[in-house]
């Protein structure tokens, strides 16, 4: 994953500005005689200094790596699953986020999550060293037969330490399919951070492409407000074969 083309500004110390990823899915019921509702998906990244996308701009090495195990009680219905990321870039800053879901459908057509995370930062030019844990609730409900869908996603701050406020956060969001071929998605969030939100558009030209786009105002912990704005297309080639 990179650009057309990459020069390193003259006097640097940046490689060849590319980024790759592997990653890989475990079913073990693949490796047992009864069906285990056991999986497990594990990554890892690496991204070179001069590094650049539509979203970032990588100014130093980064690695980083995670996996996520899952048990499904009742598949689609009821899981419980533990998910851990390490991100480092270079020797400035290091991110650990250990996270903990429990999803049930608690009836036809409506769904609840919890979690919990400990999230575990090391920036050094910054903050030092903080920790954060904290707590969140989610519930779906499908409207007219799944064709709309609203949320809600109540978060609160646990415990912290180091040099970190809170980051209690209520938010609320609708995915609407407003016609056959577009479907609209409005989020909005209110907290002792800021406020913020987003909006986004898929339009279905056909059964095989699509275009989209998202506008989203976000507050990030360590880099404050971001607005984002992506737009792009999606092509189904053949049956097993997605270009975007």
């Amino acid at each position: 994953n990179g650009g057309i083309n990459f020069t390193a500004v003259p006097g640097s110390d940046e490689k060849d500005g590319k980024a790759w990823k592997i990653e890989q899915v475990v079913d073990f019921s693949e490796f047992t005689k009864s069906k285990m509702p056991l999986t497990f998906d594990g990554y890892y990244v690496k991204k070179n200094k001069g590094f650049a996308n539509f979203t970032d701009s990588i100014e130093n090495d980064i690695v980083e790596y995670g996996g996520e195990l899952r048990y499904d009680f009742i598949p689609n219905q009821k899981s419980l699953a533990i998910k851990h990321t390490f991100e480092k870039e270079t020797d400035t800053y290091q991110e650990r986020i250990t996270s903990i879901f429990y999803k049930e459908e608690l009836q036809p057509g409506l769904r609840g999550t919890l979690e919990f995370q400990d999230r575990r930062e090391n920036n050094h030019s910054i903050a030092g060293t903080t920790r954060e844990t904290l707590g969140a609730f989610k519930i779906e409900k499908d409207l007219q037969g799944g064709r709309h869908k609203v949320y809600g996603i109540l978060q609160g701050t646990m415990s912290r330490e180091g040099d970190v406020e809170d980051n209690n956060k209520l938010t609320l969001g609708i995915e609407s399919q407003v016609q056959k071929n577009l479907r609209l998605g409005l989020e909005g969030f209110t907290s002792n951070r800021g406020e913020g939100g987003a909006v986004n558009v898929t339009y279905d030209v056909n059964e095989r492409a699509s275009f989209y786009t998202k506008v989203s105002n976000d507050i990030d912990s360590s880099s404050g407000r971001q607005i984002t704005t992506t737009v792009g297309t999606n092509f189904k080639a053949t049956s097993k074969l997605d270009i975007y």
